[in-house]
């Protein structure tokens, strides 16, 4: 994921939650800012971005990046239920929303099922046909060796 897919996937997903999204990128250090702020780091690390990319997305330093996503393990071991709650919240339009980037793979991937569902179909097609050719060689063969007795 590029930084601008990044910072597009953070703001519609900060409109649909009612995030600031001026404050999420800010140096705030208001606790609900830094959790979200923290998931948010937390999935675009897990998606593939670099740390210093992560960073740039949210004006943070790469170091920031890794302390953040370190925190974020220590609050999922501890069971904190305000961080899971917004951690949960935003991954699950994280998810949402990162697929709609990646439409284009996903339509991919869909005519690829079909057209093995039908190759599949054709197979098992041909291979009802070969039992039967081979029913009626065996017939066959069977007619020869009575004729020939």
């Amino acid at each position: 994921m590029t930084i601008k897919e990044a910072n597009e996937l953070v703001s519609r997903i900060s409109t649909v939650l009612d995030i600031n999204l001026g404050q999420l990128k800010s140096k705030s250090r208001q606790v609900t800012i830094i959790l979200e702020r923290r998931a948010f780091m937390k999935l675009l690390s897990d998606a593939g971005m670099t740390t210093k990319n992560v960073g740039k997305v949210f004006n943070q330093s790469h170091s920031n990046v890794i302390c953040s996503n370190k925190k974020h393990n220590d609050f999922i071991e501890i069971r904190d239920k305000e961080y899971i709650s917004i951690f949960g919240k935003i991954k699950k339009e994280f998810i949402l929303r990162a697929d709609s980037l990646d439409n284009a793979i996903h339509s991919l991937l869909e005519i690829l099922m079909t057209e093995n569902s039908l190759r599949h179909d054709e197979l098992i097609s041909f291979s009802r046909k070969n039992k039967k050719l081979q029913k009626e060689i065996k017939y066959l063969k069977d007619q020869i060796n009575i004729l020939n007795k």
